[in-house]
């Protein structure tokens, strides 16, 4: 994105208080951008807070002091595979797992040197919690988990006993995705559901039907939940599942954000959306119905009835009574 539309962007939401806080984020690798630490520097000055993600393959000691250089909110670090052979399959060119490692090893080094203060979070996939989901490249069992967090507080205890010290471990509990394990102050793991990313990721033997029903947390904005994007071009659109901008609401380079949040288009899948229907392919395959090929037969998109109460109660506590039972209903309806 060249720096003078997200300049624009930054501005109306500043201007407007439309958020208090920005991504870098949505299929893009921040650390690329050659006025990454500038724009987040304005970002600060406009009193918004930053958040970014990154894949963790360029944390050189250039990026790394670019990093610890603005002030940063969060920083979720998405780490690709448990070992070598996982890190293989991602095909990372010329990138190996143990130089892959190092780098992000070298960046807490420097961050506990230095003292900064952002919270960090690194970012490890489970497969096999959802149905259909990829499992090769990602942790699938609880002894995976727990040798992956030991092996990272091993590190921080070398890096620093005494504070390592004042974090009490947190029991590894699979079913209870989206859980934080804190491995040092300001320092936590993070394991993660794989998404089926649109279909595109489903495994084979399965298969995602779009659903013409179904609720989103993303598109009607409720609580924290809500999320808006802006693409490297200026395509607007609801979430990172349409990361190439399929929906197009609008352009930030022609209209504000308000102008697009409030266009027919956006408005029609947003108002639609609060009534339970879909009215666009992307949503509807998002939200659509896991098949068993084999069986022609609809099956649960979570394996563990557990996950499911722990979901159903975060969801409760964010978004209310009503929504809750709405989401529940369209998903029993869908699985069974």
């Amino acid at each position: 994105m060249d720096v003078e539309l997200a300049r624009k962007v930054i501005d109306e939401l500043a201007e407007k208080q439309m958020t208090n806080r920005i991504y870098f984020h949505l299929m893009g690798e921040p650390l690329l951008h050659p006025k990454f630490d500038e724009l987040a520097k304005y970002i600060h000055e406009k009193g918004l807070k930053l958040a970014i993600f990154t894949n963790s393959s360029r944390l050189s000691d250039k990026n790394i002091d670019r990093i610890l250089s603005v002030p940063i909110d969060g920083l979720l670090l998405s780490i690709h595979g448990t070992d070598a052979e996982s890190f293989a399959l991602r095909r990372a060119g010329g990138l190996s797992y143990e130089s892959y490692i190092a780098g992000v090893e070298s960046f807490f080094r420097k961050k506990v040197e230095q003292g900064h203060q952002g919270k960090v979070t690194m970012s490890y996939m489970m497969g096999d919690v959802r149905t259909g989901s990829p499992g090769d490249q990602l942790i699938v069992s609880k002894e995976q988990a727990e040798a992956v967090i030991q092996s990272w507080r091993k590190f921080f205890v070398n890096l620093d006993p005494e504070g390592t010290a004042s974090i009490t471990p947190v029991p590894v509990n699979l079913t209870n995705f989206g859980r934080d394990y804190p491995l040092y102050p300001g320092v936590s793991l993070l394991l993660k559901a794989s998404g089926l990313w649109d279909g595109s990721m489903v495994k084979e033997g399965y298969e995602l039907r779009p659903s013409l029903t179904g609720y989103c947390e993303r598109i009607s904005g409720r609580a924290v939940q809500g999320t808006f994007a802006v693409l490297w071009d200026g395509t607007a659109t609801y979430c990172c599942v349409d990361y190439e901008g399929k929906l197009n609401l609008g352009n930030a380079r022609e209209q504000t954000i308000e102008e697009i949040f409030r266009g027919p288009k956006a408005t029609a899948i947003r108002e639609n959306e609060l009534r339970g229907k879909l009215i666009h392919p992307t949503c509807q395959r998002c939200k659509g119905q896991i098949i068993d090929i084999s069986k022609q037969r609809k099956v649960p998109k979570y394996r563990s009835g557990a996950s499911l109460l722990y979901l159903a109660s975060s969801f409760y506590r964010k978004n209310g009574f009503r929504r809750t039972v709405q989401r529940s209903i369209d998903y029993l309806r869908k699985a069974y």
